[in-house]
């Protein structure tokens, strides 16, 4: 008898080691498929079935329902569980969950009906289910019972594409149906049961897809009407990491000034102003605005070549050290939606400058009548920026108030009964807008205005777009501040500041001419 080939029988034997490591492989494979999908690990996640909340089953329910799906899923509170997890248990499907996961569940307030709009969080919440639901809904608990050779990570994209699929139904945008897979819970590259996270949003865009193609349903907003005749009632820039806003004020005639007990000399008389349209910024610049101004321009201000800055304390006086990176404490401002303080007329100035430079629009101060039309409302000429009366948490601003500060201070004069909750500077736009969309024109920070101060300037102001006087010494403020009692808030109220010094109170806004005009005054 012939011998057997020694290459041949090499080849043989390669072959059966291989189809033995792929046997041992794929059987390891699916005992951890099995682990991971809960059949061993509900043992360690809950020791009964009895442990389960009605409202959990409630909404859970109502949610099925909404999806169209008539299948009873029971539900479990297991506190290792993170978020929540599918299970099946003698042939009946669970949803095992976490306290907190439930807690969110309730606020999206499903049991009513109701369903999140955008909150980018809310629809996390709600695809990080749809996810768990598809396990269940998709048979994938009978996939691992009848086919050893099932993949996971192709399940896992399965689940993906389902909850895609349904989040559309639901009313989810595709950002909002893909927002749970940007948790940082969900590896960027993968893991050995769940494939990197492109391949998965890709799933869920396919299953979002899908279901617009089915259904036909418009999620995404309508587009814009187009641009109307004239000047755009609004319009935003970009500087840095943030968007600066503006909004048209319609040019108008109003009564400049005040009669009122309150009123300083410097406010009267009473005249007639006309003005054509601008715009005016929404919010105050903010320090994260300003400090992308620093960053690109490596600007100095003032009070960084000064080497101080005004401050009170029962009085005001030169604090050495303080600029424009400091708050109203004098720490480091660590708040980028805070107005900027320690900031010149000049810093102002040169702020306006860079930006009209930079996004090719001009950008100026406001005049002072400019500012008081568009703090009064209009024609209405208000006396705060509220309104007439007295504010509210909801219509204010920040202004001295009954707040106190945190050593238990208060201010001894203040808008009686009002509690802003805020000691010293706020964030902008944290109270409400006035009629135009503008934010803390009455409180906050005072404002720097183009005009030289002139205390008989209104004596012979002209009618039409006033400018101020030619000259001066001291520049024109506005608005009062987070500091100041309701006589020195009011709209028509007039301040002056040497334009070379920076104060603890005071910051800008910015305005630009609705015909592109340059002029700076």
């Amino acid at each position: 008898m012939q011998s057997p080939n020694p290459i041949v029988l090499l080849k043989y034997l390669v072959l059966c080691l291989a189809i033995i490591a792929l046997s041992h492989n794929t059987q390891a494979q699916h005992k951890h498929l099995n682990t991971y999908y809960g059949t061993d690990a509900a043992k360690e996640l809950c020791n009964n079935l009895s442990h389960s909340s009605t409202e959990m089953q409630n909404i859970l329910n109502n949610i099925l329902k909404q999806l169209d799906k008539n299948i009873y899923i029971g539900v479990i509170e297991c506190p290792n569980v993170s978020n929540c997890q599918a299970f099946m248990h003698n042939n009946q499907p669970f949803i095992l969950y976490n306290r907190n996961f439930m807690q969110q569940l309730k606020g999206l307030q499903f049991s009513s009906g109701k369903l999140p709009k955008g909150n980018q969080t809310d629809w996390a919440t709600v695809g990080v289910l749809l996810h768990e639901l598809g396990h269940i809904l998709e048979f994938h608990f009978g996939r691992l019972a009848n086919d050893r050779y099932v993949v996971i990570m192709d399940l896992e994209l399965d689940a993906d594409y389902y909850a895609g699929y349904h989040l559309y139904k639901l009313g989810a945008t595709l950002k909002q149906a893909q927002s749970a897979l940007y948790s940082p819970q969900v590896s960027q590259y993968g893991t050995s049961t769940h494939p990197p996270r492109s391949e998965r949003l890709k799933k869920v865009a396919e299953g979002w897809n899908d279901a617009k193609a089915k259904f036909d349903v418009k999620v995404d907003p309508p587009p814009p009407p187009p641009p109307p005749v004239g000047p755009a009632p609004e319009y935003s820039v970009t500087a840095g990491n943030s968007t600066i806003r503006m909004k048209l004020i319609k040019g108008g005639t109003f009564k400049m000034g005040s009669n009122s007990s309150e009123a300083g000399k410097d406010e009267q008389p009473v005249h007639n102003v006309t003005l054509s349209d601008y715009y005016l910024g929404t919010t105050e610049v903010t320090y994260g605005q300003f400090k992308s101004f620093i960053a690109a321009s490596s600007y100095k201000t003032d009070a960084e070549k000064n080497g101080y800055s005004w401050i009170y304390e029962k009085e005001w006086k030169k604090k050495d050290g303080i600029n424009w990176r400091h708050n109203a404490a004098g720490e480091t401002q660590n708040n980028n939606e805070h107005p900027v303080i320690h900031v010149s007329y000049n810093d102002a100035l040169a702020y306006c400058k860079w930006l009209s430079q930079k996004t090719g629009r001009t950008f100026r101060l406001p005049t002072e009548a400019e500012w008081e039309y568009a703090a009064g409302n209009g024609s209405q000429h208000t006396k705060y920026s509220w309104g007439n009366g007295v504010p509210t948490t909801s219509n204010g601003g920040n202004v001295a108030d009954e707040t106190k500060s945190p050593t238990g201070s208060s201010w001894s004069k203040k808008f009686e009964g009002y509690n802003d909750g805020y000691w010293l500077t706020a964030p902008v736009a944290q109270f409400g807008s006035n009629r135009y969309g503008l934010y803390d024109m009455t409180g906050n920070v005072w404002e720097w205005c183009s005009d030289w101060y002139g205390e008989d300037f209104y004596s012979s102001s002209p009618s039409h777009n006033p400018t101020g006087p030619s000259s001066g010494k001291k520049r024109v403020i506005r608005g009062g501040s987070w500091s100041y009692y309701p006589a020195y808030c009011r709209v028509a109220n007039r301040d002056d500041l040497n334009p070379a010094n920076s104060y603890i109170n005071v910051g800008f806004r910015l305005a630009s001419s609705s015909n592109g005009s340059s002029s700076q005054f």
